[in-house]
């Protein structure tokens, strides 16, 4: 059955939205899916320590990757979205912030080492950290930004399946003993590295854009775009990020390892919500030139059922965590149980703050978002050493679940009694 025939009876403008919807759903259960087959065989090859250590590691590279993206995802994304008739402006758009992106990268190398030549920990670790930055370059060369701007997420979807599911296969084949752990990093960023050239050929080829000197003023307008995006992306990482690191201070190995294993089940609904936000922001920000009043019915109708669907998922992850922990790791871990059990609250507060900040994203309201997200970050690290150094990883938790929610309620109130204009509520 072809795709199309699924969403026949939309109207044009919400089958777009729809489309994009499902080929970022398809993307993000991929990336859902792939590493619930792999989890399980991974903790039992090198074991909770090496697995605490591998998520370390991906916490680090996250950091690196909101570095080197900068806010281009959300703010390439709307300029590729208003000027996607124009082939010339979309062009230099499109080296613009490949340049940047690539010159990025070349400096969270220089970052990477400093930090490991301060870090003891992570110098006993070196070859698994510089690894690691082939997740960035996966990042980096990775285009979602342009094909959400266009709305034509299909051609990555198979390129996604391919790639992923081959470097899968390979660490069923590869990771063999507990020393083989470094080699997790490398597969998964060989499957992002490869996606991501063949979607830049695909730009190349299909859409005719060019390979061009970018305008230096383009460059310039670029960065100063995604400035407050990328402020408030950082800020975002950092609250999430945080918490491994702080819980790492106070526990060891084996417990980060737990807290990773439950964290990582939300964070794949969380992926659900992102897909959602991915694909209707570029459909937001055309309505932001028409009409205020088409965005609160676009949400009315198509935001509500979707939160509905996340709550759903959250009580099942909630009723359902001993076997879900028993599915991943092969053991019924109570430790690890508990911990998915107070997590499943979060994605449910993490939808409620996506109407808010598509909307301050859409208007430009550049200061009402980043001041809350910066907050949050602030608050989020003060949380964790309270709650951490009493209550190991429950109290990681639980500083997850207050922050979610300033963030949320934060952003709910700026958009309502600062810019009253756009409101959702009157």
């Amino acid at each position: 059955m072809k795709v199309e025939i699924i969403f026949k009876f939309f109207s044009e403008e919400k089958k777009t939205v729809y489309k994009s919807f499902f080929s970022l759903g398809l993307i993000q259960a991929t990336n859902f899916i792939l590493p619930l087959i792999t989890i399980p065989y991974i903790i039992r090859v090198v074991g909770t320590d090496k697995f605490g250590v591998i998520s370390i590691v991906q916490a680090l590279m996250n950091y690196m990757i909101i570095f080197s993206e900068y806010g281009f995802n959300l703010s390439a994304t709307r300029d590729i979205a208003i000027h996607r008739d124009d082939k010339h402006k979309i062009s230099q758009i499109f080296n613009s912030v490949l340049l940047i992106k690539m010159v990025l990268l070349l400096l969270t190398f220089f970052i990477l080492t400093v930090i490991i030549l301060v870090v003891p920990q992570f110098r006993a670790e070196s070859t698994i950290f510089y690894l690691g930055l082939g997740l960035v370059l996966g990042q980096v060369l990775m285009p979602i930004w342009f094909f959400q701007g266009i709305e034509q997420m299909k051609y990555l979807i198979i390129l996604n399946l391919v790639a992923k599911i081959f470097f899968t296969f390979l660490i069923f084949i590869i990771i063999k003993t507990p020393s083989d752990y470094i080699y997790v990093i490398l597969l998964t960023a060989l499957g992002n590295i490869l996606a991501g050239l063949v979607g830049i050929g695909i730009i190349l080829k299909k859409f005719k854009v060019a390979i061009i000197k970018p305008d230096f003023q383009n460059i310039i307008f670029q960065l100063k775009e995604g400035w407050y995006i990328f402020l408030s992306n950082f800020a975002i990482i950092s609250y999430n990020n945080s918490n491994i690191f702080i819980l790492g201070l106070f526990a060891d190995a084996s417990i980060v390892g737990y807290y990773s294993v439950a964290e990582k089940v939300t964070i794949a609904v969380r992926q659900l919500i992102g897909s959602f936000m991915g694909a209707s922001y570029p459909h937001i920000c055309n309505l932001s030139n028409k009409s205020h009043r088409m965005i609160k019915e676009f949400f009315r109708t198509t935001f509500i059922p979707f939160a509905l669907l996340i709550f759903f998922i959250c009580i099942s992850l909630f009723i359902f965590s001993d076997d879900i922990i028993y599915l991943l790791t092969g053991k019924y871990l109570k430790e690890a149980s508990l911990l998915l059990k107070i997590l499943s609250f979060v994605p449910m507060i993490v939808v409620l703050d996506n109407p808010p900040y598509q909307i301050l994203l859409a208007y430009d309201a550049k200061v009402g978002y980043m001041r809350i997200l910066i907050l949050a970050s602030i608050v989020n690290i003060i949380l964790n050493f309270i709650f951490v150094f009493h209550l190991s990883a429950i109290g990681t938790s639980i500083a997850v679940i207050l922050t979610e929610t300033f963030v949320t309620v934060g952003l709910i109130l700026t958009l309502e009694l600062k810019y009253t204009k756009y409101s959702l509520l009157y």
